[in-house]
Parts: C-alpha cells; structure tokens; sequence
C-alpha cells in the first residue's frame, strides 16, 4: 500500500494533481502550466456525488445534486493536462462503512495526502466564491474523516475540524478584503443626487474578518472581485475611498478603488503574514451569464461545455461582454502581486468552460429565480470546485515538499 502511495508522492515534481472518476491523474508538465493549458476529458460516474450529498449538513452551500441539476454528464469530465501519466488510486485505509465512517472518495483520497500528510491549517478570504471552493473541500476531507466538526473559532464564517489528522480548514468571510462601514447621510433623507449614504472603504486597513488571523494559518488563500460592481454598490449608496482615514483626493471610480486595494492589501499580506506562510491569490471565477446580466433575463442553461475558440468572444473584455468580468479583474490581480511572494493559483481558463455547470434556476428557494434572476457565478456541488479541490491540494503538497514553507 505505501508503494502506491508512494507513486503519488514521486508523480508531484512539477506536476498538478487533477481529478478522475477512476484514476488519480498527475499532469507532469516539465515547462508547462496545467491551470492554463488542457482540456475536459469525457467520464462515465463520479465518486464525489455521495461524499457531498452525506456531508450536506456539515458544508452547506449550493448543492446541484439536491437541487437535480447534476448528473454525471455535468460533474463527472476531469481536466486534463496536455501531457499525463496515470496512477491509480490506493484502496480506502482503516475506514468502514458499517461503524459509520464512510470511504473516502477520489477527491478525498486525492486531498487527504496533501494536507493530512503535513497536518496544517489552511485559511481561506474571500467572497462566496472561496466559499464554494471552502465546501467542495470540506466535503472531500470530511469524507475522510467521520469524527470532524464544524470549526467556526478566529471570526471564521465556516469551517471544519479534522481530528484524525489534526487539520482546520476555515472561511473568512472579507467580499472587499479592506474594511469598509456604512455612513448613512445626515437625516436620513437622500441628497439631491439621490445618495441614500455611503460605504467608507479604508484601503489600508484590513477587515476586521481577517485581521487577527495572519499568523493563525500554514496556507492562506484570497480573493476578492465580484462585488466590485454596480450591482453591489449602485450610484444611491457608492464606495467611498479613505487612506490614512482620510477621503482620498480626487475621489476613486469603484475599478481604480479595486486597484488601490489589491496593491495595499498584497503589501499588508507581506509584511504581516509569516515568509514560511503559503501565500495564494485565486483568480477571479467566471460566469457564464447567456443573452444578458443577471437582471436582465441573463441565462445558463445550457448543458454543453464551451469551445475553446468561443471563450474570447464570452471573456474577452475587448468585447463588452457581459462576462467580462473575470479577465479584467485578473489583469489587475497580476499587477497588484509583482513583487511579492504571493502566488497566483489561477482557476480561470479551466472554469471558462463549463457554461454546463452553474445552479441556474436550481437555487432551492421558492421564487428565487424571480427575485434573484438565474444563478450563473456560483458552482453546483458536486462539480468544477472539485478540480479547483484537486489543483489545491497539488500546489499545498509540493509547496511544502519542496521545503518552501
């Protein structure tokens, strides 16, 4: 058995772990990068489905299964890199489905080395969307583990103990990472712009979500992008920009506030956060809204992955398109993190694909589609936050291998 294991082990140097329905597949990309170069490979069955519909009640969010989107055609295709070599996966160790510990799952038996092996405690902050990626891994260790816990100590919105392996996994919820307050105007009355009040953003000071938590965690994982939008802060109640708790002058456009926030927060990460801290930055995760936003009929029905040769025109922001979100943010991201030591783990180009996958009109609420419009931004569970799962976990394991952290 540790001879398998061991193959896993001798497969990561340079390499990326990707999920399979039957087999643990390694990419082994010499001068590569399997987070932009591969393509979704066809597979019949996924493993994961019973490990997330068993673990609902510990992880929560958004659950394509319960909410009969998801089927294996949806969740079940891994992605592949250009080049691959194939180990297969170790039976379950000291687990028994009668006394009430469930097998684990590929994805479990893909992480459960990569973070149990170096027993650590991995943090994620961030809007919803590391909120998905924070389930998705809590179904998978979970699934390994029958005596975890909710873990929800430090401010943390979600999370889980480990016991087995001594393993905390947290979410801290910061949609702006700085933070930002309410100011009502004076009254209560709308100005004559029709400003109702005003959401002061400090750029240099985090929130207070995740203040106290930089030297708690061995890996940390952030983001921050979607609610930088009108959407989120429409003209009636704008951001307003502070630096050194005063206005920042001439006033900031909400995109050239995203801006300063990024460079402030990627320096507050340096100097506050451990050197031996694994420090990551996820890329923006894209939607897939079809025919218009999300307020306006915007749909994702669709069952069918997208070509490759149709992303630009959804992507692109030379485009316009009402999906552009995601490409213009990540330029930004990628110019905030120069010269730091904090890597990008980019989950973008895989997730482009798969216009297949959102909740859409699955939102599990009577008349949430009505009021909400189609869900096109988060991810059914079981589904593409597997991979993201999987391509963590490589990216812990060798990180600490190597003896960076």
């Amino acid at each position: 058995m540790m001879q398998s294991w061991n193959a896993l082990f001798e497969c990561i140097k340079n390499v990326r772990l990707l999920s399979g329905a039957d087999t643990l597949v390694w990419n082994y990309e010499a001068n590569g990068d399997v987070e932009k170069d591969g393509g979704y490979a066809v597979c019949v069955g996924n493993p994961i489905l019973r490990a997330c519909q068993r673990q609902s009640e510990m992880a929560g969010g958004k659950t394509g299964t319960k909410d009969k989107r998801a089927s294996s055609a949806y969740v079940a295709g891994p992605w592949l890199g250009q080049s691959c070599c194939n180990v297969m996966i170790p039976e379950p160790i000291g687990q028994d489905e009668r006394e009430g510990h469930p097998l684990p799952t590929l994805v479990a038996r893909a992480t459960w080395p990569a973070i149990t092996y170096l027993r650590r405690r991995i943090g994620f902050v961030g809007d919803s969307l590391s909120e998905n990626l924070v389930v998705a891994l809590l179904c998978a260790l979970r699934s390994g583990d029958g005596g975890a816990r909710k873990w929800k100590r430090r401010g943390a919105w979600r999370g889980g103990y480990f016991p087995r392996e001594n393993v905390v996994v947290g979410y801290h919820r910061a949609v702006l990472l700085a933070k930002y307050t309410w100011q009502p105007v004076e009254n209560s009355k709308p100005q004559s712009d029709g400003i109702t009040g005003t959401y002061r953003v400090d750029v240099d000071i985090p929130a207070d979500d995740w203040a106290n938590i930089t030297k708690f965690y061995d890996v940390l994982i952030f983001n921050t992008g979607h609610w930088w939008g009108p959407d989120k802060f429409p003209k009636e109640t704008p951001l307003v920009f502070y630096r050194g708790g005063k206005p920042i002058e001439p006033p900031l456009g909400i995109f050239d506030g995203l801006k300063v926030v990024l460079k402030s927060m990627s320096s507050y990460i340096e100097r506050e956060v451990p050197s031996t801290t694994m420090k990551l930055w996820r890329t923006q995760s894209p939607r897939h809204f079809d025919g218009g936003e999300w307020d306006h009929n915007g749909s994702c029905l669709s069952k069918r992955l997208l070509e490759e040769h149709e992303l630009d025109s959804w992507f692109d922001p030379r485009f316009g398109g009402v999906n552009k979100e995601a490409r213009l943010v990540n330029s930004v991201i990628e110019e905030a993190l120069v010269g730091t030591d904090i890597q990008l783990l980019n989950l973008t180009y895989m997730s482009e694909f798969r216009a297949d996958a959102h909740p859409a009109i699955w939102l599990g609420k009577k008349d949430a589609v009505a009021v909400w419009g189609q869900d096109c931004m988060h991810w059914c569970l079981p589904g593409v936050p597997d991979t993201w799962v999987d391509i963590l976990a490589a990216r812990i394991l060798h990180y600490f291998k190597q003896g960076e952290g």
